[in-house]
């Protein structure tokens, strides 16, 4: 905390660079039993660390509201639904679920925003791109640590349970938000590959891409790998060699799933009695044979618990959480589009997709001129890259949950898209 707001009210930048080289390191591994901010209802220590994150960039921010207010007209339809989000408070099932749930909400913007205010050069947009890649590297390191030295790091009982399946991840961290951090490197690492053609940045992509594949997470694969071909597109200097990549790609990833019987075994059951031929003349057939890992049953359990919620304005903020609290024991929805849904009804729903898409198109359109297309290559194809990755697992995933490890790196990739932008006018005569 110290550290945090030395920087936030000294160097902006370096706030930033702190950020995520240390955001998604699973502080409960020096923690690991450590509750803060008893009011509150209890904080675990990564929680308590995104907390005072959002209140070191707030204060980092107060003397630069010019940008904030920028950020808020540019992205309207965030900011519309982030203020929804907060309305909604006045109906919620948990006020304290629904503050803590806002907070995960405007954590990520708020970084995306110290990211263009504070950082203004060449020489920094590169140290930010380090320290995204140090970041995941650190966890990565302690995943394979944690890996070979037989699940000792940590509850001994929850990390043996990967270690037993061979599944990687890092201590008090699931596959799923350790492989989506590590997709996050993996863009940054590729796309900086696709511009300089530097062994170390293959390297990197080479052992982000093998920390993906080993903690086995489906959507993260899925993610990844669109999100490799919006990457490639944006960042290459070449169409057909675009084209010949994404192609050679998508073939032998499809390959390689349907041949490993680790895939199938995982995302099928083997004993469904469904044939190929039943899919091919009744395709919903193939729900019953999709192993889904308990979600379409806590999907099932949602909706009958909401049934009599207002459909187009929701339970409000929280509620859904504050359900899974008590009968669920905290366990996730396992799907944010559908959370949003029941949280803030079809109208906070809506919000959240055109904010979404607003993010993408803007986001797109400041590369639009062939200098900037140039120029900033390899940024826009790691935030095109790490944002679909984003879009892509928020449908069966927790995302929103993974702030500091994920939802983060996501919104400083995109920023450093502005600040390159911003960097090319001020050159331009």
């Amino acid at each position: 905390a110290a550290v945090l707001f030395v920087f936030a009210l000294s160097s902006g930048r370096h706030l930033v660079y702190i950020v995520l080289v240390s955001g998604g390191f699973p502080l409960a591994v020096l923690l690991p039993s450590e509750q803060f901010f008893a009011f509150a209802g209890g904080m675990a220590p990564q929680a308590a660390y995104l907390l005072l994150i959002v209140l070191a960039l707030l204060v980092a921010l107060t003397t630069n509201a010019s940008r904030v207010v920028s950020t808020a007209t540019r992205w309207y339809f965030l900011t519309a639904f982030i203020l929804y989000a907060i309305a909604s408070l006045a109906w919620t099932e948990s006020g304290i679920q629904g503050l803590r749930f806002i907070v995960k909400l405007i954590a990520p913007v708020l970084l995306f925003i110290a990211t263009v205010t504070f950082i203004t050069t060449h020489r920094q947009i590169r140290a930010v791109e380090r320290a995204v890649v140090a970041g995941c590297l650190i966890v990565l390191l302690l995943a394979l640590f944690n890996q070979f030295s037989g699940g000792s790091l940590g509850d001994f009982k929850n990390q043996t349970k990967w270690v037993a399946s061979n599944t990687l991840t890092a201590p008090y961290m699931s596959p799923a938000n350790f492989s989506f951090l590590m997709g996050c490197g993996f863009f940054v690492a590729v796309c900086s590959y696709l511009e300089n053609r530097r062994p170390l940045s293959l390297i990197l992509t080479l052992a982000f891409a093998i920390a993906i594949s080993w903690a086995f997470v489906r959507f993260a694969i899925a993610g990844v790998s669109l999100g490799i071909v919006a990457a490639i597109l944006v960042s290459s200097r070449s169409r057909i060699a675009s084209v010949f990549v994404i192609s050679l790609f998508s073939v032998a990833l499809v390959a390689t799933l349907l041949t490993s019987e680790k895939f199938m075994s995982r995302m099928f059951y083997s004993d469904a009695g469904v044939s190929a031929d039943e899919i091919l003349k009744e395709p919903s057939a193939a729900i019953s044979v999709i192993n889904t890992s308990g979600r379409t049953q806590m999907w099932d359990a949602a909706a009958l618990k909401f049934n009599e919620t207002d459909k187009f304005f929701g339970a409000g903020i929280g509620s859904v959480d504050a359900w899974l609290d008590k009968a669920n024991a905290g366990t996730p929805l396992h799907s944010d589009y559908y959370r949003i849904f029941l949280d803030l009804g079809w109208f906070g729903l809506l919000l959240y997709v055109f904010a979404m898409v607003q993010i993408a198109t803007s986001t797109q359109r400041i590369t639009s001129s062939k200098r900037m297309a140039v120029t900033a290559r390899a940024q826009l194809g790691a935030a095109i890259g790490a944002f679909t990755l984003y879009l892509v697992t928020l449908a069966t995933d927790n995302s929103l949950n993974y702030v500091s490890e994920f939802s983060n790196y996501v919104f400083a990739l995109i920023g450093l898209v502005y600040c390159k932008s911003r960097q090319l006018n001020k050159r331009s005569p």
